[in-house]
């Protein structure tokens, strides 16, 4: 009988599956993203030159005073350490059906990769790294410009517009939309003066890889929702 143990039961054993199921997390793309620099200290340097020359007019014979020289700058971002130390016994790394070495490193390093991407949106900067939403807003340097994409609570197609408008004509190259999915949603809703939609969901945005208003999109879970 299998459900006697002595009477045949130790006999027939459940099947362990080699494969975890796993909780999914979500996370945001800013590693793939973002410039990497390599260093071995504990801050990186750079500098950067937000001034510009002046130039003259001039006539053929006329004196040529000197013009101004724009100046250079430097600043400073810090680098913060993060570490894990899990542990796990010398019988069960031995013995285990699974890799337990590698499931533990894995999980680490997702878990660090997770946090690395939420301090560069989120963080404050004081023991972790400042992310981009921790800057004051204005258009000076080392600031964050916002515009209004529409009202507390929605985007407006208006809004988006303004949104895009207000980038300078440079880095239009290299743009893209980073938002959370319930943002992307909010945008597929928008309809039109006769409740039609404006971007069709199976062909235009979102969540098929298709760019908005001509500009790819990300999915980044670390982004404030729309309010």
């Amino acid at each position: 009988s299998v459900g006697i143990d002595p009477d045949g039961g130790y006999w027939v054993e459940p099947a362990m599956s080699t494969r975890i199921v796993e909780k999914i997390f979500e996370t945001s793309p800013m590693r793939s993203l973002a410039t990497i620099e390599t260093i071995s200290t504990d801050e990186l340097k750079l500098p950067y030159d937000a001034d510009e020359y002046s130039v003259s007019t001039a006539s053929e014979l006329g004196t040529r005073s000197e013009t101004n020289t724009g100046q250079i700058g430097e600043y400073t971002i810090p680098v913060h350490e993060m570490y894990a130390k899990p542990k796990a016994s010398q019988k069960i790394v031995e013995d285990a059906a699974f890799d337990i070495q590698g499931y533990v490193t894995r999980k680490v390093t997702d878990k660090m990769l997770r946090t690395e991407n939420t301090w560069h949106i989120t963080g404050n900067g004081v023991g972790q790294a400042r992310g981009i939403m921790a800057y004051n807003s204005g258009t000076s340097w080392l600031t964050v410009q916002q515009v209004a994409s529409g009202s507390a609570t929605d985007f407006t197609y208006n809004g988006l517009i303004d949104l895009v408008a207000a980038l300078k004509q440079p880095y239009h190259a290299n743009a893209r939309f980073i938002l959370k999915r319930a943002s992307i949603a909010n945008i597929m809703k928008l309809v039109d003066g006769d409740g039609r939609y404006i971007f069709q969901p199976t062909s235009v945005l979102g969540f098929n890889g298709q760019p908005l208003l001509g500009y790819p999109i990300s999915f980044a879970d670390d982004v404030a929702p729309v309010a």
